[in-house]
């Protein structure tokens, strides 16, 4: 229990100086960085994560080094290095008042000081180009890791971090009554947390290698699901199913010559919600949508019409994430055309037994309106942005009538709003 409880104690303190001064904490931050919340080797640019706290950064990763970009190191960035080793280069001491705070959370007084001192501090980069290159190195098993997690807001790639040497040098208060033993064996456990080796450690203190202490924020817009392509299989000499032969409905139809047309312009138009407000001024069909905080892993709201169309249909509409609104969602019947709200990336629903996973965009996406569309020709499922084809979903269930709607998830804590606008459905002939 001592132990534990001790090392938790000295972890807490390695990013802190003495009272008065700036801390190690706050040097990092107006250099740029998220300072890490245990130093470690953990956090070497080419990783691929989630990120759980974001100061003092803490994250899992999701794919290791290696896998994603392949071996692509990062390199030295030559004049920020210089700058962080005159910010960094030195000794910093925990303050009394700290180590009060500290000591009290555990009950007794057994740390009496301690000092880190940085050495080799420099910046390590991947450029923007070994990224992109690197992408065609993407692991199987990387791939596979990013396409099963569908909420992305998390995810961010390494590119960046602020690494160093340290020597822990930690002063025990012996009159408590903590034998050498016990004080080892604290250290030892220490050592492993921070990647160092048992031998790193000696009477009193801890040296520890290639330790990264802050990080650049990780880049969404660097994390990409790359399926590496497969050898061209020999022909096959057996006539396939004709259903196998049908190509994606890739164009947008001709609604000209629709049996139905229903343009949304009216709450009364839409299942009624409370949290539906028309903002329409000249024209109409202009709403505000607000989606409540949760106690679950999302906030949600939908709202659907209150008409019912056949399964061969064209539904499109603008639409645009406000505060806290995390993905934008199109439903269809019995599926789902989404986008993340602030980057490019999508997705295709039916079930967890039947969509596209999170995929990036290959098509251009407008900074805060966008058009969702869906083309639904009984099974088949289209769709697409700004009036450019995504992607096709074949729906295991067959489809029957049902209504279209708007739909989106934000932050679980704050909830959200989205605006959207010409919400528009045309039924198709058979």
């Amino acid at each position: 229990m001592l132990i534990r409880h001790l090392s938790r104690s000295v972890l807490a303190s390695l990013l802190l100086i003495a009272s008065g001064c700036a801390s190690l904490e706050n040097t990092i931050r107006d250099l740029g960085y998220k300072p890490v919340a245990l130093p470690s080797t953990a956090y070497r640019p080419g990783k691929v994560v989630m990120i759980e706290n974001e100061d003092p950064f803490q994250a899992i990763t999701v794919c290791e080094f290696g896998s994603y970009i392949g071996s692509a190191s990062g390199a030295k960035a030559e004049a920020a290095s210089v700058q962080v080793t005159q910010k960094l280069s030195g000794t910093f001491s925990l303050g009394a008042d700290y180590l009060n705070q500290i000591n009290a959370k555990i009950g007794s007084q057994y740390v009496r000081e301690v000092s880190v001192t940085l050495n080799n501090v420099t910046v390590e980069e991947i450029s923007d180009d070994r990224v992109f290159e690197g992408h065609k190195l993407q692991q199987p098993g990387c791939t596979q890791a990013l396409e099963n997690i569908r909420d992305r807001s998390r995810l961010g790639f390494l590119q960046n971090a602020l690494k160093a040497d340290a020597v822990y040098k930690v002063t025990f208060d012996t009159k408590i009554g903590i034998n050498a033993e016990a004080q080892h064996r604290a250290l030892r456990d220490l050592a492993l947390k921070i990647g160092a080796s048992p031998e790193s450690v000696s009477k009193d203190e801890i040296r520890g290698a290639n330790l990264y202490w802050g990080v650049k924020p990780p880049r969404i817009d660097l994390v990409r699901v790359v399926k590496q392509e497969s050898p061209t299989p020999p022909p096959l000499s057996v006539q396939q199913p004709s259903d196998e032969k049908k190509s994606p409905i890739q164009t947008i139809p001709d609604v000209s010559q629709a049996k139905r047309e229903l343009l949304i312009d009216s709450l009364n138009q839409l299942v009624r919600k409370s949290e539906l407000v028309d903002v329409s001024t000249s024209v109409p069909g202009y709403f505000e949508f607000t989606a409540p905080p949760s106690s679950g892993p999302y906030s949600f709201s939908c709202a659907d019409t209150e008409s019912y169309f056949g399964v061969n249909y064209f539904a499109s509409v603008r639409i645009a994430g406000l505060s806290g609104a995390d993905v934008l969602e199109l439903k269809g019947l019995g599926v789902w055309f989404a986008i993340d709200a602030s980057v490019g990336w999508y997705y295709m629903y039916e079930s967890e037994e039947n969509w596209t996973t999170w995929r990036p965009l290959t098509v251009a996406r407008g900074r805060d309106i966008n058009t969702l569309a869906i083309y639904q020709i009984g099974r088949e499922v289209s769709g697409f942005l700004n009036g450019n084809y995504v992607a096709t979903l074949r729906k295991l269930k067959k489809p029957g009538l049902g209504p279209v709607g708007v739909c989106f998830k934000a932050n679980p804590k704050t909830g959200g709003r989205i605006h959207f606008q010409k919400l528009s459905i045309w039924e198709l002939r058979d």
